[in-house]
């Protein structure tokens, strides 16, 4: 029983675990667009300042080289 029932939940729990992950990927990406358009609102704010506050927010969970467009 358990040889069928082991690998069935093993690829759930990690199934979880990836969607997870996307998740907060997804949050932390949109919480970076957030504070890039605080940073270029704000009185002297530039792109180049917005590129820089969504970076290190994207840096901070792990991505790599992330593509940050000001318009």
């Amino acid at each position: 029983e358990f040889a069928l029932a082991a690998p069935i939940t093993f690829v759930m729990v990690f199934a979880l675990i990836e969607f997870s992950r996307v998740a907060m990927l997804t949050n932390s990406a949109e919480n970076a667009a957030y504070e890039g358009c605080r940073a270029a609102i704000i009185p002297g704010g530039t792109a180049a300042k917005a590129q820089a506050a969504a970076s290190r927010l994207m840096s901070s969970v792990g991505a790599v080289n992330p593509t940050i467009t000001v318009t």
